[in-house]
């Protein structure tokens, strides 16, 4: 069906109605100029739907509405596509690609392009679009890339794609929207710029196999990316990134990206799981710093044993006579488990009661934090 170059000029709002049509080959509607929708609901095209260099022209409403639709090729909007309209592809099967490459989108509000809930066999191709509306393919299948690459939103607009799938997506936008939704997402990568990240993002749930930056995003980076979530504290999101880095080979760099995760974790504790929460990072890093735990041991050892080589204990037993030793007695009181011989002989006097007390207690405090370290490292592994 051959429409291009027509001047479609009706007294309604809808210009062409070919809702339940079933077209064996393409529509063409090329270099045309349109004053209303093009509607196709429930309508079946075995080729090509391509409306390259074609202006359309509506109010309150969408430009096409090709919602349920099943295209047998690709939907060209690229070029010099103009609309004051959205793009409603709401429901529909493509089996080629959908490309919007340079097209303008001028909507009074809401969105420029829907395709939620879409099945395309291709790609999403939006680059260098100008878009004054928000961009929306919540659960679709995209079977290559989403590409937003060089694209310019409004202020304002969003971009959501939570519970989409796709080979990718690239965002290293020129204006970027305010909002972006990846929750629920699966992407083979991610393709971004830190320069460009939307303020607001929403990424719980989302799983991506690799990021791709150019090198020139750090891990403070992406612990700010994370951060961009409005919705709180999460750990899949900073445990994804973590799984990232590990892939990579960079154990540090998914090491401080689990430190912030419990670090984000402490601020909805109580003050009692925030104090232990900060006993665990202290002493053992939260189980990935446990050599912290060594340096503890020994500045307490050597602390200890200067302690009670100037105020010695008092013997249990003065009629047995037995030899004391400092480090080992100090060594004897933070080992909860240990039994070396000196502590039960021993009894502190005066002040340095407080002391072997709390000695004692550090001593099980630690021994439980490595010991929760220990387990976690295990389980990570």
């Amino acid at each position: 069906m051959r429409l291009s170059g027509a001047h479609l000029h009706p007294a309604e709002g809808v210009a062409v109605t070919l809702s339940r049509a079933r077209i064996e080959g393409g529509l063409f509607l090329r270099d045309a100029s349109v004053c209303g929708q093009l509607c196709m609901i429930s309508t079946y095209i075995g080729g090509l739907l391509t409306a390259r260099g074609t202006t359309f022209r509506v109010t309150d409403m969408s430009a096409v509405n090709a919602v349920r639709a099943h295209i047998g090729e690709t939907v060209f909007i690229d070029g010099s596509f103009r609309s004051t309209g959205r793009i409603y592809l709401l429901n529909s099967i493509v089996d080629g690609g959908i490309v919007a490459k340079n097209a303008r989108i001028s909507v009074a509000d809401g969105q420029s392009i829907n395709f939620d809930r879409a099945k395309i066999e291709r790609g999403v191709n939006i680059s260098g679009a100008s878009l004054s509306g928000d961009v929306s393919g919540m659960g679709s299948r995209v079977g290559s890339n989403v590409d937003l690459d060089k694209t310019s939103f409004a202020e304002g607009a969003s971009v959501d794609l939570s519970f989409a799938e796709a080979s990718g997506v690239k965002t290293r936008f020129t204006l970027g929207p305010d909002v972006m939704n990846l929750e629920g997402a699966k992407f083979g990568v991610i393709e971004d710029d830190r320069d460009s990240w939307p303020p607001t993002l929403h990424l719980e749930g989302c799983t991506y196999g690799s990021l791709k930056d150019g090198g020139k995003t750090k891990v403070r980076d992406r612990l700010a990316w994370l951060a961009r979530d409005p919705g709180g504290y999460s750990p899949q999101p900073y445990e994804q990134l973590a799984t990232i880095y590990r892939a990579r080979g960079d154990e540090a760099a998914a090491r401080r990206v689990a430190l912030e995760r419990h670090r984000r974790r402490r601020r909805t504790l109580t003050a009692g799981g925030r104090a232990m929460s900060w006993f665990s990072e202290v002493t053992v890093g939260f189980g990935y710093r446990t050599w912290l735990a060594g340096i503890w041991l020994g500045a307490l050892l050597a602390t200890g044993a200067t302690i009670f080589s100037v105020w010695p204990p008092a013997a249990v037993d003065p009629k047995t006579p037995r030899h004391f030793e400092p480090v080992v007695y100090t060594l004897d009181l933070l080992l909860p488990v240990a039994d070396l011989k000196q502590e039960p002989y021993w009894q502190p006097v005066d002040g340095t009661r407080w002391f072997a007390w709390a000695l004692i207690l550090f001593g099980w405090g630690l021994g439980t934090a490595v010991i929760a370290g220990l387990m976690r490292l295990f389980n990570r592994n």
